[in-house]
């Protein structure tokens, strides 16, 4: 088990090398009005944060919270 750890993390040490020159190949290629590239563009890793942007307003967030609380009683403070 600790062998195969450790080759795991060796073998995302090599792509991680690799992903991050790609990178610095494409950031020095690229349009002056395209976006810089990162490393997870390339390649996906275990340790990489997935992260979802999701625009809510207000409204929407408030009826969700009273769909998920709708059966607990508010106390209200005295």
């Amino acid at each position: 088990m600790y062998l195969q750890n450790e080759r795991k993390q060796y073998h995302e040490l090599l792509i991680e090398l690799e992903r991050n020159s790609m990178a610095l190949f494409a950031n020095a290629h690229r349009g002056k009005d395209a976006a810089p590239f990162s490393g997870r563009d390339f390649y996906k890793l275990s340790y990489d944060e997935v992260s979802e942007e999701i625009k809510i307003t207000g409204e929407v967030m408030y009826t969700k919270l009273l769909e998920r609380f709708k059966n607990i009683p508010i106390r209200k403070r005295k």
